[in-house]
């Protein structure tokens, strides 16, 4: 919130409001203060969780793909182990000659079907025990397979853990083939229901990772395709030493297929419907089932496989959730009493100053200060006190006797200095005008000129009646008017032609009030400093507006123009005033005495040249009340 809208907020409040208010404030800023060092707290030990984890999880990635690696060994080992070779020599040239036999009736007979049958079962025998040999030397994998160049499927150790779906059979067999020995990694799920891969214990279905490689045959490099090497390899047992009932694994491959998973079903679904990664600081913490957990990714390079680290928010951060809770209630039980002690001393400190405000608001207004005080009893006086604000009282009420005394004396020094002033005014009539005025009549008598002789006589006539005779600080805009049109036909008179004098004032404005002798000078001003100084004919329009309850009047003329701080420089005596002692200063002074500070004139330089001087009352309608 701005510290504006704070300040219009407790501007007009009690001090009682302010001071809960600040107690309050005070007491939230602690508690919130306090909540950001335990959050800090919790934030570094989430990142030194988080840096546990990862080193966790580095470590049993580097497990998985060392076993991986040296299955990927025991494969290479198999399918160039020298009884594997031989005997897929033997199997191939014999099915070769029997195909050759049968291709040629009329050639001599090599071998016949029987023996290429002895010959496949013994190849096939030694293949199996080869098998049966690597599957030994690795406990990770459960099941081994050997598919033959026939299509037949021939099972070594715990192929009976193992079913693979003539489609996914088909799928290994293909892309064994393509990889022209390499070893590849397939997906499969179709053991569902076997022991090794179904996930028992509770947890969902769980994947299991096929290494083939394709047997190629290299005696004399003819690299005929020998049959099909099949592992399945248990995950489960290869991540045991990572996962507990608190601590769960998941890994995917670059399809966003789950290769393993130790989670429910339920727990796995909302898993695979969130999108992981959004979190800028490598880990999210996300609810999974009916279980908050904290999750951290990392990916291998070798296989583009993700693992998730699944760890249950409850065993790693309880402690903190704890100490959050036991910070608040501690906060709270301590808070309340001291807010009722603090609210309990506030109310006795501020309840005298209360007296003293309001006190303060009877005798508001009430010139008679002592009497109003006097009146008001001895019962009603604030109770004695000896601290700061018993002495605040002492003096309040010794400084009422001469407040009461100054206030009189300056409230009719005021009254007498204002009536002096307009007095003045009124009496202050420019020599150098009257002196012009009679010699423009004297010039008009020598010219013989006598038909504007009593205009100017007259002119000059009204303008020493109105000065004389009117006591009014206050007139109507009319009164005004008429007054300024008998100054400006002497000056007109005087100057001929070279004044063209202009007023556009509506007529429902006439009734309004207005300061007496405020327009006049204005345009005195106009003729002092554009008129006299301009060889050219010299412009002034008078013009009153009315806005937002403001009357607005504005003298221009197109003379040489003045500066905007004129008044300043007036003030400071930096310039010289002209004219009949009125004045802009005058005429500024009076403005702000009568309707406050945000009233006076204001000069402006129109961008077409010449001068402009404004000054705004208040648009209210000129009644009895107005005089004296």
């Amino acid at each position: 919130m701005p510290m504006k809208r704070v300040k219009e907020l407790f501007k007009n409040k009690s001090i009682m409001y302010k001071l809960i208010s600040l107690i309050l404030c005070s007491g939230l800023i602690m508690f919130i203060l306090s909540i950001a060092v335990i959050k800090m707290v919790e934030l570094s030990y989430v990142k030194y969780v988080y840096n546990t984890k990862m080193e966790s999880l580095n470590n049993s990635i580097g497990l998985v793909e060392t076993n991986l690696s040296q299955i990927e060994d025991l494969t290479y080992q198999f399918i160039t182990s020298n009884r594997v070779q031989s005997s897929v020599s033997d199997w191939l040239e014999a099915e070769t000659e029997l195909e050759a036999l049968k291709m040629d009736s009329g050639r001599d007979r090599e071998i016949s079907e029987k023996e290429y049958q002895r010959i496949k079962t013994v190849s096939v025998l030694d293949i199996i025990k080869e098998l049966d040999s690597s599957l030994a030397k690795n406990s990770n994998i459960v099941a081994g397979l050997y598919l033959a160049p026939d299509g037949k499927r021939y099972e070594g150790y715990g192929a009976d853990k193992v079913v693979i779906s003539v489609e996914k059979e088909q799928e290994i067999l293909d892309t064994a083939r393509a990889y022209l020995g390499d070893p590849v990694y397939i997906i499969s799920s179709d053991n569902q229901g076997k022991q090794a891969m179904s996930g028992e214990e509770g947890g969902g279905p769980k994947s299991q990772i096929i290494i083939a490689r394709g047997i190629k045959e290299k005696k004399n490099l003819s690299m005929r395709y020998g049959g099909t090497l099949v592992y399945a390899v248990d995950l489960e047992r290869l991540t045991s030493s990572y996962t507990t009932d608190y601590h769960k694994l998941v890994i995917q491959d670059d399809m966003d297929s789950v290769i393993f998973s130790t989670l429910s079903e339920e727990e796995q679904k909302d898993f695979l419907n969130h999108e992981f990664g959004s979190g800028s600081d490598g880990y999210e913490i996300m609810p999974l089932g009916n279980t908050k957990y904290f999750i951290t990714e990392i990916r291998s390079g070798k296989h583009n496989w993700r693992y998730y680290s699944i760890s249950s928010y409850r065993r790693l951060f309880g402690i903190l959730s704890d100490v959050d809770r036991l910070f608040i209630i501690l906060f709270v039980m301590l808070f309340i009493p001291v807010l009722a002690v603090t609210v309990h001393l506030s109310m006795s400190l501020v309840r005298p100053i209360s007296s003293l405000s309001q006190t303060i608001k009877t005798i508001r207004g009430n010139n008679k200060l002592a009497d109003n005080l006097r009146g008001a009893g001895e019962d009603n006086l604030p109770e004695t006190r000896s601290d700061e604000i018993g002495e605040l009282h002492d003096q309040f009420y010794s400084m009422l006797q001469e407040l009461d005394e100054l206030i009189h004396e300056n409230y009719e020094q005021k009254i007498y200095l204002q009536e002096a002033q307009l007095s003045a005014l009124r009496t202050q009539l420019n020599p150098h005008f009257l002196y012009n005025t009679l010699d423009t009549i004297r010039w008009m008598a020598t010219a013989k000129d006598y038909q504007q002789i009593p205009g100017v006589v007259k002119a000059l006539g009204d303008i020493l009646r109105l000065c004389m005779n009117s006591k009014r600080n206050i007139i109507s805009l009319g009164e005004e008017i008429d007054y300024l049109r008998g100054y400006v036909a002497i000056q007109k008179i005087r100057f001929g032609d070279r004044l063209h004098f202009m007023m556009d004032v509506e007529e429902e404005f006439m009734e309004l009030s207005i300061p007496a002798f405020s327009i006049q000078p204005l345009v005195e001003n106009s003729i002092n400093y554009a008129l006299e100084r301009m060889i050219d004919q010299c412009q002034i329009l008078v013009a009153v507006t009315a806005c937002d309850g403001d009357l607005y009047v504005s003298v221009e003329d197109n003379g040489p123009g003045m500066e905007p701080d004129i008044l300043e420089k007036l003030r400071l005596g930096t310039v010289k005033a002209t004219g009949n002692g009125i004045g802009l200063g005058n005429l500024d002074k009076r403005l702000k005495n009568l309707y406050g500070p945000e009233y006076g004139i204001r000069v402006e330089r129109p961008e077409e040249g010449g001068a402009r001087i404004l000054f705004h009352v208040r648009k209210e309608k000129y009644i009895q009340a107005c005089e004296n």
